[in-house]
């Protein structure tokens, strides 16, 4: 674990000091192989931190579960690392729509570890701990998307897809908000399945559930 942290620490500066020096030597914000200076440095520094997750956490006299850290930077490196750094949401047609999906259902996820640990009794509340996870998922899936048009409106990037990726031609009525509403769309079915997905292990074994946990250090 250790050794994977800071080697994405590493490439997170080195994303970094490339996109700097494709800015500084060709006046441009994009390369062939690595996204705009702005993107690249907000994805580094969100992959860069994620890496202290598990510290800042223990300095809080608090322990993340192993599963639930990866998934947690599984789901950084594939929107961020990937989509950002490495351009895969201009490159890959539908890379876009499958990462809203996955992340609609990891925020479920991580969001039913966070409140199941500050709710006393917990494990008599599950079902309703899912319902407040799967609000949760769809709320901040609708806060991305804001944030989104605010950098396009900001930065004059494309990150609503309002624009052809290769032609820089805008799109016109309906098709102009295709990409913002698929995402919203697929946000939603991917919170869902996920909400579904953890009722049935909770009525079950609740094998999947016990290891996407917070616990207090001090217990163990």
């Amino acid at each position: 674990m250790k050794i994977i942290n800071n080697i994405l620490r590493v490439f997170a500066v080195l994303a970094t000091l490339a996109a700097l020096g494709l800015l500084l030597l060709y006046n441009k914000t994009k390369g062939e192989l690595i996204g705009s200076t702005v993107s690249v440095f907000i994805s580094s520094v969100a992959i860069y931190l994620t890496t202290y997750l598990p510290k800042i956490l223990k300095r809080k006299d608090m322990k993340i579960s192993n599963t639930l850290y990866w998934i947690i930077l599984l789901s950084i490196l594939f929107s961020m690392g990937g989509g950002f750094i490495f351009r895969f949401y201009e490159i890959f047609n539908y890379y876009d729509t499958i990462v809203h999906f996955l992340n609609g259902g990891i925020i479920v996820v991580i969001s039913f570890a966070v409140i199941k640990y500050f709710v006393e009794d917990s494990n008599d509340h599950i079902p309703l701990i899912i319902f407040v996870a799967v609000l949760m998922s769809l709320s901040l899936g609708t806060l991305w998307e804001i944030y989104e048009f605010l950098i396009d409106v900001i930065f004059g990037s494309n990150m609503q897809r309002y624009k052809d990726v290769h032609t820089n031609i805008e799109f016109i009525g309906q098709k102009a908000l295709m990409d913002t509403m698929i995402d919203l769309i697929v946000d939603t079915l991917g919170a869902i399945l996920a909400g579904i997905l953890l009722y049935i292990d909770s009525i079950k074994n609740k094998t999947f559930i016990n290891k996407i946990s917070f616990e207090n250090i001090e217990t163990k």
